[in-house]
């Protein structure tokens, strides 16, 4: 699995909106997870023919991919493989959320 880390600036919902729209442009979101108002985790699907431009559909979202990432993305589309690529794309949301409440339950003892 590609593991891909960004980070997003602007409200908290439209900045999930604009994430959503720059992977459905490239493939398909398959499961999201938040973490508080500050993070996210999108598991996501890249068809392979569309995964060379996703930093670049990515950055017209205003989503900036760390280096690391980029690279990973690159190496990746340089494989021979035809299959979509699986990945992990852990997005931080600089500005948070901070209306957004997320109830923990209590752990028992």
């Amino acid at each position: 699995m590609l593991f891909l880390q960004g980070i997003v600036r602007g409200d908290w919902y439209g900045a999930v909106l604009r994430v959503r729209a720059a992977v459905n442009e490239c493939g398909f979101v398959l499961e999201e997870h938040p973490f508080s108002g500050i993070m996210m985790n999108f598991r996501i699907e890249l068809l392979r023919e569309c995964a060379g431009r996703f930093a670049t559909v990515l950055e017209e979202q205003a989503v900036v991919l760390h280096v690391t990432s980029l690279e990973n993305l690159r190496a990746e589309c340089g494989s021979q493989s035809r299959e979509p690529i699986d990945a992990m794309l852990v997005i931080l949301f600089a500005d948070g959320d901070p209306d957004k409440i997320h109830i923990v339950p209590a752990v028992p003892g």
